[in-house]
């Protein structure tokens, strides 16, 4: 009998064993369940950026002729010559613009002319004007840094001056705001620090002779130095980790781009640029089809010219 009893006991043990197991087995399977649970809450987020459309940050280069502004934008761009200056007398003629991908941020850069130049003195306020409402179409959307471009060792001359001014009246002061002034031939400051002709680029921005002190208070004293002959390396993840940290700077401390007032009445038309763009872009049951691009254009150049602040007015 106790024998019997023993076995009986024994039984229960193992039954019990069992169910211990059993239990075991479905909370690693609940535990395996969560997991699979929480995997599909992180990948849910994920999906979600993936869905929403890329956001471009428009970056503009305005400048003297010879500052290195093509230069500069190829620079950013990653793209060696691709923004092409006039093989006759080296400057860039008309506005240009062109899309990357540089260390996760989307970018439209537009190269532009010197508007303070032109070999017809009689029409050259009229072209400028034109020109720069080119840019304002272009950049209808708005421009997220105003990118100053600066060769280093040059001296605030009457022609810079008439640059700022043009700067001034077409986009009106608060574009300062949005400003990051660019110095170009930073090997030219390397030698100068070599030589001990200079201590810092903070020196050097801080010297009354060459008229920056004054201009770096109107742009925060954002600025960085671009040496366009490196191409690749340490030093140009550097300068473009600086730049763009200064370019989220302007965009956080401005709570969004800039946007001209010229541009209201045709900021939420359809830029038409391509002959069939309308019938893409248009509606096909007698909707409103895009303006035309150089249509544009018409109005905000006719809007600059009867604003109080005339860009054709030097």
């Amino acid at each position: 009998m106790e024998s019997t009893e023993s076995k009986m006991e024994s039984t229960e043990n193992k039954m019990e064993s069992t169910e211990s197991k059993m239990e075991s087995t479905e909370n690693k399977m609940e535990s395996t369940e969560s997991k699979m649970e929480s995997t599909e809450n992180k990948m849910e987020p994920t999906e979600n950026k993936m869905e929403s459309p890329e956001k471009k940050t428009t970056l503009l280069l305005f400048g003297k002729t010879g500052s290195g502004k093509s230069a500069t934008g190829n620079s950013i761009l990653g793209i060696p010559k691709k923004f092409a200056a006039s093989p006759m007398f080296q400057t860039t003629k008309e506005y240009q613009e062109e899309t990357c991908t540089r260390e996760g941020w989307h970018l439209k850069v537009v190269d532009t002319p010197d508007i303070t130049e032109s070999p017809d003195r009689s029409t050259h306020d009229k072209e400028a004007a034109r020109e720069v409402a080119k840019w304002l179409v272009t950049t209808k959307d708005g421009i997220d840094a105003l990118l100053l471009i600066l060769k280093f060792g040059v001296r605030f001359t009457d022609q810079q001056k008439a640059l700022l001014g043009k700067l001034e009246k077409c986009f009106g002061v608060e574009i300062y705001k949005h400003t990051i002034v660019i110095f170009t031939h930073g090997d030219q400051l390397e030698e100068a620090i070599e030589d001990g002709a200079l201590t810092s680029i903070e020196a050097y921005v801080s010297e009354e002779w060459n008229g920056l002190p004054e201009l770096m208070k109107r742009v925060g004293y954002r600025y960085v130095v671009f040496n366009n002959r490196v191409k690749e390396g340490e030093e140009e993840k550097q300068r473009m980790g600086k730049l763009m940290a200064l370019v989220k700077q302007v965009s956080d401390q401005n709570e969004g781009p800039y946007k001209s007032k010229y541009v209201s009445s045709i900021v939420a038309s359809p830029t038409n640029t391509d002959p069939g763009a309308a019938q893409a872009a248009g509606s096909t049951d007698g909707g409103a089809s895009p303006i035309p691009f150089d249509e544009q254009v018409d109005i905000v150049y006719q809007a600059m010219e009867s604003s109080d602040r005339r860009c054709v007015i030097l």
